[in-house]
This record gives C-alpha cells, sequence and structure tokens, in this order.
C-alpha cells in the first residue's frame, strides 16, 4: 500500500510533471538540470510506491530521458548515457504497450 495520503501522491505527480512541461525556457534559464533532477526524485518516489503502476514508470522513462539531454548539453556524456541506459531499462521493461 503506498505510503502517505492520496492527495499527497496526486500533488507529486502533478508538481513533477509540471517541472518537466517547457524545456526550453527552462534550459535559457539555465536551470534545465535542477529542475529536471527535482522532477527525477518525484518520479522515484512514486515509481518505487507502484512498480506496476505504467504511467509512473513511463513518466520516471521520460525524466531519465529529458536530464540526459540537459546533461548532453553540458557535455556531460558519461552522465547523460547513464540516464539514458535508465530509460531504456524502464522501456524495455513496459515493453511495446506504452513505448
Amino acid at each position: 500500500m503506498p505510503q502517505g495520503d492520496g492527495k499527497e501522491l496526486a500533488k507529486q505527480k502533478v508538481v513533477g510533471g509540471l517541472l518537466d512541461v517547457d524545456l526550453d525556457e527552462i534550459i535559457r534559464r539555465g536551470e534545465a538540470l535542477a529542475a529536471f533532477r527535482d522532477s527525477l526524485a518525484i518520479r522515484e518516489r512514486l515509481a518505487k510506491i507502484d512498480t506496476n503502476n505504467i504511467q509512473w514508470q513511463r513518466g520516471l522513462s521520460v525524466s531519465y530521458i529529458k536530464t540526459g539531454k540537459v546533461l548532453m548539453t553540458q557535455d556531460r556524456h558519461a552522465e547523460a548515457l547513464t540516464a539514458f541506459h535508465k530509460s531504456l531499462a524502464i522501456r524495455e521493461w513496459l515493453g511495446p504497450v506504452v513505448n
């Protein structure tokens, strides 16, 4: 059973989604990595709560991709590759249903 009440989990999901919304604007302001890492932390918590929730797992995968893209723009290729591999592992686990 998920820890915390449903309202708090829903709030975290919304906040996690909002942090992913406008990548171009966040990158222009130089705040992208911090924003996506915040979002990633929220999505990691949600994904651990319910490992069978396909939407939460896919959201986590998307967060890894976006974090990896920002890391690439900062020439942090090894960290980006790690993020991309984590996303790929989730996508392979989810299968063709959500890819």
